[in-house]
């Protein structure tokens, strides 16, 4: 609106001037000749009377230009304070949600501690509970007189370093379930009170368990001796072969078992077994190890 008054106020103008401009060049030239002053006379005040009422329009277009600016300025004003105050409504609204995150985020570190802490006295309790059921079971075993019997230990090894033991659990008192209370029960070997790896309810002979021992087994325990280097497995191969003679293996055990589980060391290495094994009768068992060599 504002652009539309000023382009009339403009046209306005050069129209004025070029009526002046044709007046005043008509009357120069018709100076002298009252008829045409006549007429240039009452043409130029035709040509006012125009101008004036064409001014009159433009006031008015201006006065209504200030009145749409002032009514455009109030809802420019009221459009800022409805923005500020949305913005302080929003600001308002995140320190709300911030708040009760922060209140949700506590409430639930809270209720994460305090179930940490029923679950740790829960298992506190459970575990002073057992051992008090322990207690009680050990006291009344020992009142009973239950204890294992014929502790005997295998004359063959399991593997090296290995014995397998058993022994018969007797003076079970009357109700006890005769399998847990053997599983629970320890046996002392070399010392230590282990509990069995199994146990065994044989009918009329009673419960009896067993034990795989791999500690202070001293008969079990086999060595290598005389570490032979065989030279490249094959040309191009990469891998050198190394043998090794067996040593202490006990009469009547499996000589696999006892060779294919004996550890050594060489050459800056570990080797819990060798790679394979042999027996040559007379000359005995011997382990083969085939192990990396980029010179091969």
């Amino acid at each position: 609106m504002f652009i539309r008054s000023i382009i009339l106020i403009i046209i306005a103008t050069s129209v004025v001037n070029l009526l002046l401009f044709g007046t005043i060049r008509e009357f120069t030239r018709d100076d002298l000749d009252p008829v045409a002053r006549e007429r240039v006379r009452r043409e130029w005040n035709k040509e006012m009377q125009n101008h004036q009422v064409f001014m009159k329009h433009v006031e008015t277009v201006r006065a209504q230009w200030v009145l749409e600016s002032q009514e455009h300025e109030k809802e420019r004003s009221v459009m800022i304070i409805e923005r500020r105050t949305w913005q302080a409504e929003m600001k308002e609204q995140e320190e709300k949600l911030s708040r009760l995150s922060h209140t949700i985020d506590q409430d639930r570190r809270d209720w994460e501690t305090e179930k940490w802490k029923r679950e740790r006295d829960w298992e506190r309790k459970r575990r002073e509970e057992a051992a008090e059921r322990k207690r009680r079971e050990d006291e009344e075993r020992r009142r009973a007189g239950m204890h294992w019997e014929d502790l005997i230990p295998s004359q063959r090894c399991l593997s090296h370093g290995t014995r397998e033991y058993t022994a018969k659990l007797v003076g079970i008192p009357w109700g006890y379930n005769y399998l847990s209370t053997c599983r629970e029960t320890e046996a002392e070997i070399h010392g230590r009170s282990i509990r069995p790896q199994s146990c065994e309810e044989r009918g009329s002979d009673g419960v009896w368990a067993k034990w795989i021992i791999d500690f202070q087994e001293p008969t079990c325990t086999t060595w290598w001796s005389n570490l032979i280097d065989k030279g490249c497995t094959a040309p191009g191969s990469r891998t050198r072969r190394y043998e090794q003679h067996l040593e202490n293996i006990p009469w009547g055990d499996d000589w696999k078992v006892m060779c294919t589980s004996a550890p050594t060391d060489f050459l800056g290495h570990h080797f819990d077994s060798p790679t394979s094994c042999a027996n040559w009768g007379r000359q005995g068992i011997f382990g083969y190890w085939d192990v990396r060599d980029s010179s091969c």
